[in-house]
Protein backbone atom coordinates (compact mmCIF):
# COMPACT_ATOMS: atom_id res chain seq x y z
CA UNK A 1 0.00 0.00 0.00
CA UNK A 2 1.50 3.41 -0.93
CA UNK A 3 2.33 5.95 1.76
CA UNK A 4 -0.12 8.86 1.98
CA UNK A 5 1.19 12.12 0.54
CA UNK A 6 2.80 14.44 3.06
CA UNK A 7 0.99 17.61 4.08
CA UNK A 8 2.07 21.03 2.85
CA UNK A 9 4.91 22.50 4.90
CA UNK A 10 4.74 26.28 4.88
CA UNK A 11 7.38 28.41 6.54
CA UNK A 12 7.89 32.15 6.88
CA UNK A 13 11.46 33.39 6.66
CA UNK A 14 13.17 36.76 6.79
CA UNK A 15 15.95 37.04 4.22
CA UNK A 16 18.76 39.55 3.77
CA UNK A 17 20.17 40.17 0.31
CA UNK A 18 22.09 43.14 -1.09
CA UNK A 19 21.06 45.50 1.70
CA UNK A 20 17.37 44.58 1.60
CA UNK A 21 15.21 42.61 4.01
CA UNK A 22 12.42 40.48 2.57
CA UNK A 23 9.71 38.29 4.03
CA UNK A 24 9.26 34.95 2.28
CA UNK A 25 6.30 32.56 2.57
CA UNK A 26 7.51 29.21 1.21
CA UNK A 27 5.72 25.89 0.74
CA UNK A 28 8.42 23.27 1.25
CA UNK A 29 5.98 20.39 0.99
CA UNK A 30 4.91 18.18 -1.92
CA UNK A 31 1.25 19.30 -1.87
CA UNK A 32 -0.44 22.66 -2.42
CA UNK A 33 -1.06 24.76 0.67
CA UNK A 34 -4.60 26.10 0.83
CA UNK A 35 -6.01 29.02 2.84
CA UNK A 36 -2.70 29.93 4.46
CA UNK A 37 -2.82 32.41 7.33
CA UNK A 38 0.34 33.74 8.99
CA UNK A 39 0.19 35.26 12.47
CA UNK A 40 3.04 37.25 14.01
CA UNK A 41 3.60 37.67 17.76
CA UNK A 42 3.91 41.44 17.47
CA UNK A 43 3.03 44.01 14.82
CA UNK A 44 5.93 45.41 12.82
CA UNK A 45 6.40 48.09 10.20
CA UNK A 46 8.34 48.14 6.97
CA UNK A 47 8.81 50.27 3.86
CA UNK A 48 10.35 53.16 5.76
CA UNK A 49 7.99 52.69 8.70
CA UNK A 50 4.97 53.55 6.56
CA UNK A 51 3.33 50.12 6.36
CA UNK A 52 2.18 47.60 8.98
CA UNK A 53 3.60 44.52 7.33
CA UNK A 54 1.79 42.00 9.54
CA UNK A 55 -1.53 43.35 8.17
CA UNK A 56 -0.78 42.63 4.50
CA UNK A 57 -3.37 40.48 2.73
CA UNK A 58 -0.53 38.12 1.83
CA UNK A 59 -0.40 36.97 5.45
CA UNK A 60 -4.13 36.67 6.10
CA UNK A 61 -5.72 35.45 2.86
CA UNK A 62 -3.29 33.38 0.84
CA UNK A 63 -5.71 30.99 -0.89
CA UNK A 64 -3.18 28.81 -2.74
CA UNK A 65 0.56 28.23 -2.65
CA UNK A 66 1.86 25.56 -5.02
CA UNK A 67 4.33 22.91 -3.85
CA UNK A 68 7.90 24.20 -3.78
CA UNK A 69 6.81 27.77 -4.53
CA UNK A 70 7.43 30.91 -2.54
CA UNK A 71 6.13 34.45 -2.35
CA UNK A 72 8.58 37.19 -1.42
CA UNK A 73 7.73 40.74 -0.37
CA UNK A 74 10.06 43.60 0.44
CA UNK A 75 10.20 44.49 4.13
CA UNK A 76 12.69 47.38 4.02
CA UNK A 77 16.28 48.30 3.47
CA UNK A 78 18.40 46.97 6.32
CA UNK A 79 19.65 50.44 7.19
CA UNK A 80 16.12 51.90 7.48
CA UNK A 81 14.71 48.91 9.37
CA UNK A 82 17.48 48.70 11.95
CA UNK A 83 17.63 52.49 12.38
CA UNK A 84 13.94 52.43 13.38
CA UNK A 85 14.48 49.46 15.70
CA UNK A 86 17.42 51.13 17.48
CA UNK A 87 15.37 54.27 18.15
CA UNK A 88 12.78 52.20 20.03
CA UNK A 89 15.32 50.73 22.46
Amino acid sequence: MPEPAADPQVIVDFEFERGLLSIVVHNLGPRPALDVKVEFDKPFKGLGGAREMNRLTLFSKLRFLAPGKQIRTLLDSTSAYFARRSRRC
